[in-house]
């Protein structure tokens, strides 16, 4: 049996399921996955970012 996936943060705000940190530490940049399982990296800010990704 596996156990439940933890909720991943960003300070105390979980992110949503399609929403990454950028994979190279960026500051302001994002991963998004789209449902084809490709992927978007885009600079925005924490706020904007939650935005986009909703």
């Amino acid at each position: 049996m596996t156990s439940p996936r933890k909720p991943r943060l960003r300070g105390d705000t979980p992110l949503p399921e399609n929403l990454y940190p950028d994979p190279h530490n960026r500051e302001n940049y994002w991963r998004y996955r789209h449902p084809d399982g490709s992927n978007k990296i885009f600079k925005a800010s924490f706020e904007d970012a939650l935005r986009i990704a909703e």
